[in-house]
């Protein structure tokens, strides 16, 4: 795979659908990997946690020093026994490990504030794919625009803007995918 700018599409998302970057705000980096994407939003947090499923991915995260927190845990799980809202919540290239979304959205939705923002990635289906949502060879899930629009609604979360990006690179192939920014209905 080749550098994945999913963490540039997420922080220029963040920056025309959030508030200044003051320092304000209390920000989950769901699936936060190395922590790509620490750095930048790091200028929005008063409290920065990462969360990922990986303890060399958490690792790294913490080795770029701008994260307050780290949890090693599944991400619906910790979004559904989460007991203080987030004002953001981003999730960079972490969904297409998702098959269904409703258990994802519906723990968003359990742990967003309520004029917080969701911005995430997801990998676009081709055209010609009838399924909701497909697991392909690669180990990654593309998903229907009308599945993540359905599946957000039914979560009670409204989506502020979808925009179609090339994800990333992969074996010299572009990787289509949305860059979303959703909020409570």
């Amino acid at each position: 795979i080749d550098r994945a700018p999913n963490g540039e599409l997420i922080v220029t998302a963040v920056a025309q659908y959030c508030e200044k970057p003051e320092s304000r705000l209390r920000v989950l980096d769901a699936g936060c990997g190395t922590g790509l994407c620490g750095p930048s939003l790091r200028t929005y947090a008063k409290e920065l946690i990462g969360i990922d499923l990986s303890t060399q991915m958490l690792q790294r995260a913490f080795e770029r020093g701008c994260y307050d927190d780290f949890e090693l845990v599944e991400l619906s799980a910790y979004l559904h026994a989460c007991e203080t809202p987030f004002d953001l919540i981003v999730c960079a290239d972490t969904l297409c490990y998702f098959g269904r979304l409703d258990g994802v959205f519906a723990g968003v939705a359990h742990a967003l504030a309520t004029s917080g923002r969701f911005v995430f990635t997801l990998e676009a289906s081709p055209a010609d794919v009838a399924d909701e949502y497909r697991l392909w060879p690669h180990g990654r899930y593309s998903h229907k625009r009308s599945y993540l629009e359905q599946s957000a609604a039914d979560a009670g979360l409204a989506l502020v803007s979808v925009s179609e990006n090339e994800l990333r690179k992969e074996n010299l192939a572009s990787v289509r995918g949305y860059v979303v920014v959703a909020a409570l209905a």
